[in-house]
C-alpha cells in the first residue's frame, strides 16, 4: 500500500513481512509522518491466523479479533490496548 494515498489520521499495522510475518508494531499516521502508537515487546505472529487483517489501515470489524491476538502473544496489556481502542476505531474520547 503506497502511503500518499492514506488518508490523515489512519491507523497502521507495522509488520515484518516475508514468510513469517509478524506484527511488531501499531502507528499513526498524520499525512507526513508515522508516529508508533505501541511498540510489542513480543512480536505477534500474523502467519498463525488467516483471519488477522494483513495489509492495510486497520478496520473497527478487524480491531477485536487481533486484540486478542495481541494479548495472546503479550498478555498485560488489555489497559494499554483499551487506550488505543478509540484511535483504531476512529472514534474520538
Amino acid at each position: 500500500m503506497d502511503a500518499s494515498t492514506l488518508p490523515t489520521g489512519t491507523t497502521l499495522l507495522l509488520r515484518t513481512g516475508g514468510h513469517w510475518d509478524c506484527l511488531v508494531a501499531i502507528a499513526g499516521y498524520d499525512g507526513h509522518l508515522l508516529h508508533p502508537a505501541l511498540v510489542f515487546k513480543n512480536p505477534v505472529p500474523l502467519w498463525q491466523s488467516a483471519s488477522t487483517p494483513l495489509d492495510g489501515p486497520i478496520t473497527r470489524a478487524a480491531w477485536p479479533r487481533l486484540r486478542r491476538l495481541i494479548l495472546v502473544h503479550n498478555p498485560g496489556l488489555d489497559g494499554t490496548l483499551c487506550m488505543l481502542d478509540d484511535m483504531v476505531t476512529g472514534e474520538t474520547p
